[in-house]
């Protein structure tokens, strides 16, 4: 990929891309408890990063966003920001600014994947998610395992949850 010029940086300004955004998706609020709990420790580490790269990077992961309500899982997302949102990263100041851009780009969840692959906040972990599991939680996550093995499973999926959550 071409490094781009100072001069390429003066297109890609915040202002101009609040004048014509892609489409809005999310729906995130600057001052809700979630924002300040799970999307300001993102926008904290974005801050340091010095690349579009390292930027690209990171947002590859999958961030650990609270406990589900039907079921405690641990919830997660993928962010899909790209291309002109990725060089606004490295430009923006603002917190308001980030959640703008958060509420313009994609995310994926669900899949296959370990909660010790995510990214958590601080004071945050995959052992301390665990360890915060209450029987109950641990009963209602193997009934829905169960409710959707019935759907559209052959077991393996169940298995793998039951053992990356540590429930036997």
């Amino acid at each position: 990929m071409q490094q781009l010029t100072i001069l390429d940086y003066l297109d890609y300004d915040m202002q101009e891309y609040r004048k014509n955004p892609p489409m809005k998706i999310g729906d995130y609020k600057i001052n809700s408890k979630f924002s300040k709990t799970y999307l300001m420790p993102i926008f904290e580490h974005v801050k340091t990063l010095k690349s579009e790269e390292e930027v690209r990077k990171y947002f590859k992961n999958r961030f650990y966003l609270g406990r589900g309500e039907y079921a405690p899982y641990a919830e997660n997302r993928q962010f899909l920001v790209g291309g002109r949102s990725i060089i606004l990263m490295l430009t923006i100041d603002s917190f308001s600014d980030f959640i703008f851009i958060l509420n313009h780009s994609g995310t994926l969840s669900g899949g296959r994947y370990s909660i010790d692959d995510l990214v958590y906040p601080p004071d945050m972990s995959a052992d301390k998610f665990r360890s915060s599991l209450t029987d109950v939680d641990k009963e209602k996550i193997v009934a829905d395992l169960k409710r959707l093995s019935r759907i559209h499973s052959n077991g393996e999926f169940e298995k793998h949850i039951l053992a990356d959550y540590q429930i036997n």
